[in-house]
């Protein structure tokens, strides 16, 4: 029997990982089904782990509070990374700085749409930062002449611009 997409199973137990998965591999062996064994794992929280699971990276803290940190996975920071990359270079910018902030809003505003779940605020900072020095360095790189349009500040002109902040709004 074949299912039209992939159904993820996520068991939180605390010691009892391995019993669980044998029952419900017999569960889903009585179903006629099967578990995929490369894709299948079972993890260990309490000893550093982080469970990678639809862009989010979960992971337990360090201490006596054992707080359960969700943020954004690598995969995901790293996509976003080479998105802004992509939008905010020398190539495009015959489109204008207001044509690449009106390309980038809308990426911007669903990654922190799906991310606000998460611990992001100090991720939402770096990638702020990033984008911003990102803005610069194309703007400077154009021209030989220091570029007046961030002569306030490239962080104040962006936004009175249009810019979307991930970490302001």
């Amino acid at each position: 029997m074949k299912f039209p997409r992939v159904t993820h199973l996520v068991i939180l137990a605390r010691y009892i990982g391995q019993p669980i998965n044998d029952e419900i591999e017999s569960i889903i062996s009585s179903l006629g089904l099967q578990l995929n064994d490369k894709k299948t794992s079972i993890l260990n929280l309490t000893s550093g782990d982080n469970l990678n699971f639809l862009g989010y990276s979960i992971k337990l803290g360090n201490g006596n509070t054992k707080r359960l940190y969700i943020k954004p996975g690598d995969k995901a920071y790293n996509r976003l990374h080479q998105r802004v990359q992509e939008i905010i270079s020398r190539e495009r910018l015959y489109h204008g700085i207001d044509g690449i902030i009106a390309e980038i809003n809308p990426v911007l505003r669903g990654w922190k749409q799906y991310f606000i779940l998460s611990n992001v605020v100090r991720t939402f900072w770096k990638l702020d930062f990033y984008i911003t020095a990102r803005f610069f360095r194309v703007g400077r790189k154009t021209s030989q002449r220091l570029n007046k349009i961030f002569k306030p500040g490239v962080f104040v002109t962006l936004r009175k611009m249009g810019l979307y902040s991930l970490a302001l709004d």
